[in-house]
């Protein structure tokens, strides 16, 4: 009778033990469908060459995508496109009724331009991708006419990205360069969280070459 006893006990503690577990596997994975857990966005930068009215035009597409298990929440993004600074008078890209359009605008603020883009995202679920911006560069000599800063090197353009969510931040430096009419990534650094950051697909480059 008391062994019978000695064995309920120890079958109730084992009981207890596994409900322990699973209540931490469920903590877990909640704590993981609000902060992300170990899923990260991924940034997508396409790269590709467009004819203007006789200008040469590189057009550079920014995406974020989620290749991991758990969506990211309060996805939110800023971009600071410094090349846009000296083309925004001659070209404007806009995506009106599913396709991108190009022309040359208006009205231009310069001050305008040296503001970062802010955008609030939301929620980004798994396999899924978000079009965050279409950037627009050229080193065509009539826009650079007017440019006075001999410092500036028109054949390289920089980008900074940062990507946060509820599970952390990521910033990306980037440096594009024209080389061979090509829009290539040459240079780039990421953080996150402040730290230096690097994956096997920390970034998804694509550049279109013209054919020859």
């Amino acid at each position: 009778m008391e062994r019978s006893r000695s064995e309920e006990l120890i079958q109730k503690a084992d009981e207890l033990a596994e409900t322990s577990k699973e209540n931490a596997r469920l903590q877990k994975e909640l704590k993981n469908q609000v902060t992300g857990g170990d899923t990260k966005p991924i940034l997508q930068a396409v790269s590709s060459q467009i004819i203007i009215n006789n200008l040469k035009v590189y057009s550079l597409m920014f995406n974020i995508i989620n290749e991991g298990k758990y969506p990211l929440h309060n996805l939110r993004a800023t971009v600071m496109d410094l090349g846009g600074v000296f083309c925004a008078p001659y070209l404007k890209m806009e995506k009106i009724g599913g396709a991108y359009s190009i022309w040359k605008p208006k009205d231009y603020d310069k001050n305008d331009w040296l503001k970062n883009r802010k955008f609030d995202i939301g929620t980004l679920t798994p396999g899924n991708t978000h079009e965050l911006y279409a950037a627009l560069y050229s080193n065509d000599d009539k826009i650079w006419q007017n440019v006075t800063s001999g410092s500036v090197n028109k054949d390289v353009a920089d980008y900074t990205i940062e990507i946060a969510w509820n599970g952390g931040k990521i910033i990306y430096y980037l440096t594009m360069t024209i080389k061979d009419d090509v829009f290539d990534l040459t240079k780039y650094e990421i953080t996150f969280n402040g730290k230096p950051y690097h994956t096997k697909n920390d970034i998804k480059f694509i550049a279109s070459r013209p054919q020859k």
